[in-house]
């Protein structure tokens, strides 16, 4: 379908249609896998030892220290045991589900497993404690080149877009980031092709049982994770109201009903104090963080508008928060932004705020409509207001806008 919109001089702006990169079926990977079989199972069975040397280098408490010393000592020792059991158990599962000599990881990895199953199976294959993508170890991404490396760009792209923002810069040492930035400077390049998650409703109303249901597990989760981070100063008067929250989350789940697991995850009326205004927005961070990971569960890659949330946004959150599509070429970003004027609309005011989003900065909505070929008519009442608003910056921007016609 071929999508249009007007302008404020009256002219039509036909948006480009998607430049889906040719489909090809999934490639023969007997070669790349064979080579990366043997490094993969060489983490995997060097993982008990390297946690059992760990758990030993705090096994002894020297004699003498003060009380609050020897409590956080002892507080180490009991992780690194927990870390050790919890390291033998991935052991365990990775063999029973792999066997002892990789064939299992073979067999899965020589069909399709999708982008989000291509990680995992990395990962539990390896039995590291994180995802693959975020050891910095050269073997590891080795790996990950390697593989990459010998998929047809439309298989490669899904996976990518799972663990990377789309972005001119990239580290060397990263070959998700490489090869990332390699395809947002090519002629082919656009958006639009590597969002391939759920759409995220305006609403809490509109959203799904399923999907309420997985973001409220998350959400209890993140607040619960909170108390096992050393966090600054500055936080620390924060986290007893934080942790609280918890509370809000009640188990079992699934016996909740539609409407209580709507009002667990709605955002808190306005802070009266500006303590509760820090939690109110910690919490709503965490919010939308879960939000993003329940959806990514029930569809895997970055859900539809992301990136324009996270570039828009006054505090960017997430596995995405670093997209700035400022920085990416134009022809790559404008007809994205052209499919997404609903957040446009949040963000301009045309259109009630969401509490499924971050809050929206309008100086970067309007940033971010110039990089449109024309302006789009239905922003004209708000270009008008902000024109002859006392905000300098705003002003200068909108009227730059309405002169473009």
């Amino acid at each position: 379908m071929t999508v249009m919109y007007q302008t404020i001089s009256g002219r039509t702006v036909e948006v480009p249609a998607r430049r889906e990169p040719p489909e090809f079926p999934w490639p023969d990977l007997a070669g790349p896998l064979a080579e990366v079989v043997e490094v993969l199972m060489q983490y995997r069975d060097s993982e008990v030892d390297r946690l059992e040397k760990q758990l030993g280098a705090v096994s002894a408490v020297p004699e003498g220290l003060p009380d609050i010393a020897q409590a956080a000592l002892r507080k180490d020792r009991e992780l690194a045991r927990e870390m050790l059991e919890e390291g033998r158990q991935r052991v365990a599962a990775s063999v029973a589900e792999y066997g002892p000599s990789g064939q299992g990881f073979v067999r899965a990895m020589g069909t399709e497993p999708g982008p989000g199953q291509f990680w995992e199976t990395l990962q539990r294959f390896a039995a590291l404690r994180r995802p693959i993508h975020r050891y910095g170890d050269a073997a590891l991404r080795d790996v990950q080149r390697r593989l990459l490396e010998a998929l047809p760009l439309c298989h490669r792209l899904p996976i990518l877009a799972e663990v990377v923002a789309p972005s001119l810069k990239a580290r060397k040492t990263d070959p998700c980031e490489a090869m990332m930035a390699e395809y947002m400077a090519g002629p082919e390049a656009d958006l639009r092709v590597l969002e391939r998650g759920m759409a995220i409703p305006a609403t809490v109303d509109a959203l799904e049982v399923d999907v309420l249901l997985r973001l409220a597990a998350r959400f209890r989760g993140h607040l619960a994770g909170l108390g096992g981070f050393k966090r600054s100063a500055s936080d620390l008067s924060q986290d007893k109201p934080v942790l609280g929250h918890a509370d809000l989350v009640p188990r079992p789940l699934p016996k909740l009903e539609r409407d209580d697991l709507i009002r667990l995850i709605q955002s808190p009326t306005p802070a009266p104090r500006h303590e509760d205004g820090l939690v109110q927005s910690e919490l709503n961070l965490l919010r939308l963080s879960a939000l993003g990971a329940a959806m990514k569960e029930l569809k895997p890659g970055a859900p539809q508008g992301g990136y324009l949330r996270a570039s828009l946004a006054t505090q960017p959150y997430g596995p995405w928060a670093l997209a700035n599509l400022m920085q990416l070429p134009q022809a790559a970003v404008w007809p994205y932004i052209a499919e997404n004027f609903d957040i446009l609309d949040r963000a301009l005011g045309l259109a009630p705020a969401s509490p499924l989003e971050p809050r929206l900065e309008p100086l970067k909505a309007l940033d971010h409509l110039a990089l449109l070929p024309a302006t789009p008519a239905r922003y004209r009442a708000p270009l008008d207001a902000l024109a002859a608003g006392k905000n300098k910056a705003r002003a200068a921007r909108a009227k730059a806008l309405l002169a473009r016609g």
